[in-house]
């Protein structure tokens, strides 16, 4: 079974899937126009003190102030849920101190980003600085030293404490193994701790030239970020369409696991590569409401600002005739449990999450679904508090909101209902359509084509995108005619 990473490059757009056995398991996407900010450090002046809440207002600069909790500036890093032990014997986290005695109005301080602006709300911020490296994170204000709870194996763990032990390591701070280092020598964990405390010399150098609010430090974009986080030792392959990026990605493993090399490909074939690998029509799956099951039943997602709600039905289940109504429903719902799992992690669903599984009377089928899913969201990597089912036959959960969801990045409020409903952003249509001329020009060999679409995007293409669309009728030898139709819905997209 072959475990692939997939990276397409677009102009303006960079997608990203984890192929598991041929079945897409982890979706990324980033917008070269609105990349994520979680992971960027600033230094930041306190505008506000809310003694009430435990919390301050913090100016980084953007276009909302963020939120720093109490617990954001004395308790542990929020994001790390590893295995620490200190040769001091640990640090007391949890003594309470009012807000207010630890920051004052004015007050400039050096803070990260943890969660991505949602809604109203600004970025939440900590002042818990950790720098991610390929094998180590560093924590500059954290002297605690960690390995990774997904390495399991007791002699490695011991191997890896030896080694973090007879690191030369800052007095005062501190680093956590991450999950590749089950892979690394100690050569590797220097090389890892010498990059990583040049950046946080260069970031410390900049705060104290610099005034309040400024960037002090931007995390990497994201196929570096990918390479950094996913790209392990039981990754197959990683391939690239892009020669630039590629190039990129090549220079980064050769410094940091020169052994992966030989994993890392450049994908130059005329068929797209997510067409070539059969994903593109499951990322667009990613976009409907409705989820099919194979059993016949499917799923209802819904999206609101406060909660997710998700809906199992039965469908036309194709079961044995003589099933019952109770075993018609444990079946679907144990097959809906473990696919609500897998696109709750590629839909990045964050927030309070409500499941409604079909009515089951039997306590020991709903044992068992609950299983189900519980196991199937051992695969996601972000913070997750999970309830049983409820009187009512609810699941409830919690998940983090680090990124943004699929539907917030390509998706904006529809013009025809006035918000009631979404259609695809004009960014995302672009896009798409960039998609569309290769796809269409890879199974036709045209001199000339005309593309016809809604006069807003034909507004968008031209100011934004013309020089990419005569890159792609240059490569194929062909002239593409943009013409507006008001006619066609926004979404709409014909090539002939």
């Amino acid at each position: 079974m072959s475990k692939d990473i997939l990276i397409n490059v677009e102009p303006k757009e960079i997608r990203v899937a984890v192929v598991f056995d041929n079945k897409l398991t982890d979706f990324f996407v980033e917008r070269k126009d609105t990349q994520q900010i979680v992971g960027n450090i600033y230094k930041g002046k306190v505008t506000a003190i809310v003694p009430g809440v435990g919390a301050a207002f913090v100016d980084i600069g953007l276009e909302k102030n963020g939120f720093l909790y109490i617990d954001d500036i004395v308790g542990p890093p929020l994001e790390l849920e590893e295995e620490f032990w200190t040769e001091e014997g640990g640090i007391n986290f949890h003594k309470k101190i009012p807000i207010e005695e630890k920051l004052k109005i004015n007050e400039e301080i050096i803070v990260q980003v943890i969660k991505e602006p949602f809604g109203k709300k600004g970025p939440r911020l900590t002042t818990h600085i950790t720098l991610p490296g390929k094998h180590l994170v560093l924590m500059p204000n954290d002297p605690r030293i960690g390995i990774s709870r997904r390495i399991t194996d007791k002699r490695e763990r011991e191997r890896i404490k030896q080694i973090l032990k007879n690191l030369n390591i800052p007095y005062g701070m501190g680093v956590i193994a991450r999950t590749a280092g089950k892979s690394a020598d100690e050569k590797d964990f220097e090389k890892d701790l010498n990059y990583l405390l040049k950046n946080w010399n260069r970031i410390t150098r900049l705060s104290q030239r610099l005034s309040s609010p400024s960037l002090l430090h931007e995390e990497s974009e994201l196929v570096i970020r990918i390479l950094r986080d996913l790209f392990t030792d039981d990754i197959d392959n990683v391939f690239i369409d892009s020669k630039e990026e590629y190039k990129k990605a090549l220079r980064f493993i050769n410094y940091f696991s020169p052994h992966l090399r030989k994993k890392l490909w450049l994908y130059q074939e005329e068929i797209p590569l997510f067409v070539k690998m059969g994903i593109e029509e499951e990322i667009e799956k990613l976009y409907k409401r409705v989820v099919e099951l194979k059993s016949g039943g499917y799923i209802v997602i819904e999206q609101t600002e406060s909660l997710v709600s998700i809906d199992v039905n039965s469908g036309r289940f194709v079961g044995k005739k003589k099933k019952t109504l109770e075993e018609t429903a444990f079946m679907v719902n144990r097959e809906a449990a473990e696919e609500i799992a897998r696109q709750i992690r590629l839909r990045n669903l964050g927030g309070i999450i409500i499941i409604d599984f079909i009515d089951m009377v039997e306590r020991e089928h709903q044992k068992e679904v609950f299983h189900i899913f519980k196991e199937a969201l051992k695969e996601d990597k972000a913070k997750i508090k999970l309830y049983p089912f409820s009187q009512f036959g609810l699941i409830e959960m919690t998940r983090e909101r680090k990124r943004k969801s699929i539907e917030s990045i390509f998706y904006e409020k529809c013009p025809y209902c006035r918000g009631l409903g979404h259609v695809k952003s004009l960014s995302t249509l672009a896009n798409e359509a960039l998609r569309e001329i290769k796809k269409f020009l890879t199974e036709n060999k045209k001199k000339k084509i005309i593309l016809s679409v809604h006069p807003d995007l034909e507004r968008k293409l031209s100011l934004e995108y013309m020089r990419f669309i005569r890159g792609i009728g240059k490569r194929y030898h062909t002239i593409i005619e943009i013409k507006p139709d008001s006619k066609l819905h926004i979404e709409e997209i014909n090539i002939s």
